[in-house]
């Protein structure tokens, strides 16, 4: 029978080794399912969306932001978190910190975004060439300072930024932020 096979199908994928999985948290994924949350519960009114998404913003913000050194981390997994940040995570966070401020107006999370948009515009942006870099000025030396330009299964890393900066000055009126979003 279908059932018999299916139990013993079962009882022999059980003794193969697992795969293995990759638990680790990456901030930029983190950062549009903030945004999802906070939109979610503005559009539902279900609460559980917006403690999910302030739970995971406070996670994000204690854990992975380092206030000393303003500096983002890329990843968290088992206590660790890796040392740089690229535009899609500092970007990426700060739209979902300014999606939960909309939905729950902790003014706290605006602050949160304009320190990582700073971050952004100082080690991200280059005024001469009124362009975004993927990685900050203070990653270690490549040959070429990589950009991203196209969507892939997540928004590129530069339509992000042009996205927070743009919500960032619809939020505040900052006008560098607007110059720079156009």
């Amino acid at each position: 029978t279908v059932a018999a096979a299916s139990r013993k199908l079962f009882a022999v994928r059980g003794s193969r080794i697992k795969p293995h999985t990759d638990e680790k948290i990456i901030v930029s994924w983190n950062g549009l399912m903030l945004q999802a949350m906070a939109e979610g519960y503005r559009v539902l009114g279900d609460k559980r969306y917006l403690e999910s998404a302030e739970k995971a913003a406070e996670f994000l913000w204690s854990k992975l932001w380092d206030s000393g050194k303003k500096r983002l981390a890329h990843t968290y997994k088992d206590g660790l978190a890796t040392p740089t940040g690229f535009l899609d995570d500092y970007s990426a966070l700060a739209l979902g910190l300014m999606a939960l401020y909309e939905a729950n107006s902790n003014e706290e999370l605006v602050k949160r975004s304009q320190l990582l948009l700073e971050v952004v515009t100082q080690h991200f942006y280059s005024a001469s060439e009124t362009d975004l870099y993927f990685t900050p000025d203070f990653h270690e030396s490549l040959i070429l300072r990589p950009r991203e330009f196209q969507d892939g299964a997540t928004p590129s890393a530069t339509g992000l930024a042009i996205a927070a900066y743009v919500r960032f000055w619809k939020l505040t009126a900052d006008e560098k932020s607007r110059a720079i979003g156009e």
